[in-house]
């Protein structure tokens, strides 16, 4: 009977890549692999020791494996059983440490040999030099292929434990992995692999050559930047041509190549030349799988034949294949051009641009024609884009009127693609087809759809004349925001164009601009303790009423229906009729007495210990300010989130701890804690009103302490 394996990977690529080699080794050798779950006879975990919260589900898997199964063996393998040598937790039967693991068969051999008499196998992983080989010859449950070319890391960075738990840096000798690269070709003729199947693992298995490329010092040199400076101008000119973006390593890769070429010597180039055949096989299957890229690289190839006078092989070209297919959005690519022309200088390309960016890759070229051109002057820069997107099966074109929609005519005789023309373009036709296509729909069918979908809808709307109005509310009730409400309305000059109306706090939160109150009038501000939160229209807190600071968002308000004079009448009897300890009755549930005493008490604290003497012009909104923190605190309704707050924590430690000390009593009355993100309003409250602004006329800020 065979037995039963259960794997369970934690971790990393490297740990998922090795996880599936090892199932592929327990499965050639007789091993049925099963979930993990009750039942199997073997248990694997691939551990993870990067952080502590890793170990623990390290040794957490390790003892669930063992309470599924008692009598099951239970492998431990990976980063943590390395990292922790000997010391393994007694549950385990078997440990197989880093650089041991494609030997995991022998080692189970060998446990059940000895009569399950536990084993360890730890090499000295810092000593360790060879570079492990595990191979994965099918992708599992993964769309994508992948393959393991390095191992290990040097930098040994203070807060890292990769280093101590992998070893040095080891990679996959490049000569395996264009062997690697070649074998794909080899599985194909043998009807292993598909065509699509082929391309994705081609992708993942070049990278063990790209890696070589990058890293062997040996092969770069003064002539390959030189060459790179070439490439890299004709790459960018095939990227703008085909509306892709191909990166400096392209470039780099390619420059290495084309040295590569030149100077045979190297044992790559070498193994290039025994490997000729699959190669040139490989490049086939590519070039058919992916027409896009395929036509892009050869235009790349003929750019750089024409600039440096160099062939590129067999190899080159599939490696540049392959590279402008990981880097395009679809590696498939769409099989129809698509065209927008429209009258203007830019028009169709401002069409085409929006409609690229919503679609998410690059769909539909762009033909302008300035109102000085005639259809005969476009026929050439069209057979262009034709004849570079040979590889189209379907033309469509999306014209906006006139003459333009028989352009078409000039391409009879060019192309026997299917060719679609539809009229009045614009940029919601231009997302329907686009969607259509790349569905994969044919043309006929998806010029239907679009033509019928974007049918022309018009609707008119009555101007309705509704009422300007200011809403007042606080989080302390409907009570509290008539207080602010009447204050407001006692110190205006006049009679204002504008209603003043109150409304519950918590039912703007819940309905923001939903609010009947908004539809059933033209709200220009919204006044009160806390902001609830509603974006179209600007909130003006009451502490900024009490802050000559914050004198520009009242004017903001009130500008619209009082002249200058009439602002300043109005601030002056803001002044007047808002005590502090008025106020602070009129905003808080709490007393307002203590409170009072309180904020004051731990307000010349914070002075004392900052060394910041806080302006007069900036006390008396201060004082309600804090009165609104307190209560929004007590009332479990904090400000919670400041733009920058990590960086307000580093820079102003010592303010938030000065903070804190100072108003560690009211915290404790009140059981209460102050997050950072309301000291950090604070601390900008206090800085922005630090200018003397209107000081003069206000006077001393004990002025105002008196009801």
């Amino acid at each position: 009977m065979k037995k039963k394996a259960a794997l369970h990977n934690l971790g990393c690529k490297v740990n998922a890549y090795e996880t599936e080699a090892m199932q592929e080794l327990l499965e050639q050798n007789g091993y049925e692999i099963v979930p993990f779950k009750e039942g199997a006879d073997v248990y694997i975990i691939n551990t993870c020791t990067v952080t502590n919260i890793a170990d623990r589900k390290s040794r957490q898997m390790l003892h669930k494996a063992r309470k599924m199964n008692p009598d099951a063996v239970v492998v431990a393998t990976g980063c943590y059983v390395q990292a922790r040598g000997e010391d393994i937790d007694p549950c385990v039967d078997i440990v197989v440490g880093n650089n041991k693991k494609k030997d995991l068969i022998a080692i189970l051999d060998e446990y059940y040999n000895a009569q399950h008499k536990v084993k360890k196998e730890l090499i000295d992983i810092n000593h360790e030099k060879e570079y492990e080989e595990m191979q994965v010859t099918h992708t599992a449950e993964h769309t994508r292929a992948y393959i393991k070319v390095q191992d290990g890391c040097n930098q040994f960075c203070s807060y890292c434990i990769i280093p101590y738990a992998r070893g040095r840096v080891r990679s996959l000798p490049v000569e395996q992995a264009l062997d690697a690269l070649c074998s794909l070709d080899e599985r194909f003729c043998a009807g292993e692999l598909s065509v699509s199947e082929l391309v994705s693992q081609a992708v993942s298995a070049v990278r063990g050559v790209e890696d070589h490329l990058i890293f062997d010092h040996g092969v770069a040199s003064s002539r390959s930047r030189a060459f790179e400076r070439v490439v890299g101008a004709v790459l960018a000119d095939a990227g703008s041509s085909y509306g892709i973006e191909l990166s400096r390593k392209v470039a780099f890769l390619l420059a290495q190549e084309i040295c590569l070429q030149l100077w045979p010597g190297i044992g790559l180039a070498k193994r290039k030349s025994a490997c000729a055949e699959q190669i040139s096989h490989l490049l086939g299957a590519v070039t058919s799988e992916l027409p896009f890229a395929s036509s892009v690289s050869d235009q790349v190839a003929a750019d750089v034949e024409g600039a440096l006078g160099i062939s590129l092989d067999h190899f080159t070209k599939t490696l540049l294949t392959l590279c402008v297919a990981s880097e395009s959005r679809d590696a498939k690519a769409l099989r129809t051009l698509c065209v927008i022309l429209s009258h203007g200088y830019s028009t169709a390309t401002s069409i085409a641009d929006a409609a690229n960016r919503m679609l998410g890759m690059h769909v539909y070229e762009a033909v302008d024609m300035p109102y000085d051109q005639q259809l005969k002057d476009i026929v050439g820069p069209l057979q262009r884009l034709v004849d570079r997107h040979s590889y189209c099966t379907g033309v469509v074109f999306l014209v906006d009127m006139g003459s333009l929609e028989e352009a078409y005519k000039a391409l009879e005789n060019v192309t026997d693609s299917t060719i679609g023309v539809v009229n009045n373009v614009s940029t919601g036709l231009a997302l329907e087809i686009g969607v259509g296509l790349l569905g994969g729909k044919s043309i006929a069918e998806v010029l239907g759809d679009a033509t019928a979908a974007c049918v022309t809808h018009c609707k008119v709307i009555e101007r309705v004349n509704r009422e300007d109005a200011i809403v007042f509310c606080s989080e302390s009730g409907v009570d509290a925001a008539e207080r602010i409400r009447q204050l407001v309305s006692q110190s205006l000059p006049r009679t204002i164009g504008a209603r003043l109306l109150t409304r519950p706090f918590k039912q703007l939160v819940a309905n923001g601009s939903n609010d009947a109150v908004f539809s059933e009038h033209r709200v220009c501000a919204v006044i009160g303790t806390g902001d609830p939160g509603v974006a179209s229209v600007p909130f003006v807190a009451l502490e900024d009423i009490m802050s000559t600071a914050s004198a520009s968002k009242v004017d903001a308000v009130f500008g619209r229906w009082l002249d200058a004079s009439e602002l300043s009448s109005f601030h002056e009897k803001l002044l007047s009729n808002m005590t502090l300890q008025n106020v602070i009755r009129s905003i808080t549930i709490l007393d307002p007495e203590r409170l009072f005493h309180e904020i004051e008490s731990a307000v010349h604290e914070l002075q004392r210990r900052t060394g910041e003497k806080i302006g007069s012009n900036a006390i008396i909104g201060l004082y309600v300010h804090l009165c609104c923190l307190v209560e929004r605190l007590v009332t479990r309704n904090p400000i919670e989130t400041y733009v920058g707050q990590d960086r307000f924590e580093e820079e102003r430690a010592d303010f938030i701890e000065s903070f804190r000390q100072s108003f560690s009593s009211i915290s404790t009355r009140y059981r209460v804690e102050v997050p950072v993100s309301e000291i950090a309003y604070v601390f900008d409250y206090i800085s922005v009103s630090a200018a003397p602004a209107r000081e003069e006329r206000l006077g001393s800020s004990d002025l105002l302490l008196d009801e």
